[in-house]
């Protein structure tokens, strides 16, 4: 099973991204677009897991994401940006800034303990907070991306309240990942 953990974003949120994207696709329509319907807060990525490291994880979840060890927060989607650069990018994403500060730090943090708690690999990678709008296509990366970036490097596109986590499976399908949720986690 493809598991990851993550925080669900509302519809007014996903409205203002599906918008955002509209917005974006004639200037840089070579991009393979995120389904707004599917966006999420992915805190951490676990890739494959089988029932037993699952359910191990789950276990490990509730006791480091219980209130108030992991409080939830407030976070704001706001600026584009690419990874890993403009040049090269692979993911258009909106950036997000949490209240108080650090909040998606710590809950990523109390994640990882779940993860090492369970018996699973460690992150590779620094955190990371964002929303993926778009992945780049092969090729050249579109020539009005600077200017977009610029552009839209202090845009609103909303907020919301991060009050649970959710460990969800997903299911690839050549429409597109389909996600399933196995267990929440209500954060304080």
């Amino acid at each position: 099973m493809r598991m990851f953990v993550a925080a669900e974003l509302p519809e007014p949120v996903r409205d203002s991204l599906a918008q955002a994207q509209q917005k974006l696709r004639p200037i840089l329509g070579s991009m393979r677009w995120a389904s707004p319907g599917s966006m999420h807060l992915t805190i951490r990525f676990l890739g494959e897991m089988d029932e037993v490291q699952t359910g191990a994880l789950s276990a490990a979840l509730k006791t480091s994401l219980k209130p108030p060890a992991a409080p939830g927060c407030d976070v704001h989607v706001r600026g584009l940006g690419v990874f890993p650069q403009v040049k090269r990018p692979r993911i258009l994403w909106a950036g997000l800034v949490d209240e108080p500060p650090g909040s998606l730090a710590r809950l990523h943090a109390a994640v990882e303990l779940a993860v090492s708690a369970a018996g699973l690999p460690a992150e590779d990678r620094p955190f990371h907070p964002h929303l993926t709008l778009a992945r780049a296509g092969e090729g050249r990366p579109p020539a009005a991306l600077p200017v977009v970036l610029a552009d839209m490097k202090d845009v609103d596109l909303g907020h919301f309240r991060v009050d649970a986590l959710r460990l969800l499976r997903s299911v690839l399908k050549p429409s597109g990942a389909q996600h399933h949720l196995v267990e929440e986690y209500p954060l304080a």
